[in-house]
């Protein structure tokens, strides 16, 4: 009962993890432009806050975007594809209960990862103004059901594997083993929940209306990703 409960923690942990950083987009305007010709050039249209969304998500979840839309910063590009290797390292010590895991299993985990973002699915939609002089870019998702009755499989799994006449050692990776199994079979064919809408704003980052960008950090997988079952 316990392990069932730890696992359930863990894994919940893991979708709070999924965090989808902030990108800034800065428009630097010659000294001789005077105020109002700075101000004018860095407003954004609402085409440019949709171009601006579209390209954190796409970033995040397929490892690049249209550049032919809009440019974002090599940092934030870092920071952006970074984000899924640091979840999956979060996941695996907290299912492994920060015991080691092999080579195999850690490459297994971030393989699975890497496939379950391109498997999300999403939809910019209209921006519409917002009382900063940004805006409110709306995004239909259907989240990516990963986790829906994963305790009793777990919990079947390791008891078959004969988890209790192992060191302690090297449990934490007979658990991250056999979650990594049940999450890959599971690719094969992708469930989703009803599809829902959110919000992501897009406005002036410390009121500064010469860099747009995101201001301060999206969770966004709560939404990409159902915790039904958790």
């Amino acid at each position: 009962m316990y392990r069932k409960y730890y696992i359930r923690i863990a894994l919940t942990a893991l979708i709070a993890a999924c965090i989808l950083p902030g990108c800034g987009k800065k428009n630097e305007t010659a000294s001789v432009e005077t105020a109002e010709e700075k101000e004018e050039k860095a407003i954004p249209t609402e085409q440019d806050a949709k171009n601006y969304v579209q390209a954190m998500f796409d970033l995040t979840c397929h490892g690049d975007y249209d550049h032919s839309d809009i440019e974002l910063s090599e940092e934030d590009a870092k920071k952006l594809l970074g984000e899924k290797d640091a979840i999956v390292d979060e996941m695996i010590s907290a299912i492994s209960m920060g015991q080691d895991v092999d080579d195999e299993v850690r490459a297994g985990f971030h393989s699975y990862m890497e496939d379950a973002y391109n498997n999300a699915r999403y939809t910019v939609k209209e921006a519409e103004s917002a009382e900063d002089g940004g805006y409110d870019v709306k995004v239909t998702v259907k989240p990516l059901i990963l986790f829906d009755g994963i305790q009793e499989d777990l919990y079947e799994r390791v008891t078959d594997a004969g988890i209790s006449d192992i060191s302690e050692e090297e449990q934490g990776n007979t658990y991250a083993k056999a979650v990594l199994e049940i999450l890959t079979e599971r690719e094969s064919d992708p469930q989703y929940e009803e599809a829902q809408e959110i919000v992501i704003h897009y406005g002036a980052v410390d009121g500064n209306y010469e860099s747009f960008g995101k201001l301060g950090e999206t969770r966004i997988g709560e939404y990409l990703f159902s915790m039904r079952g958790l």
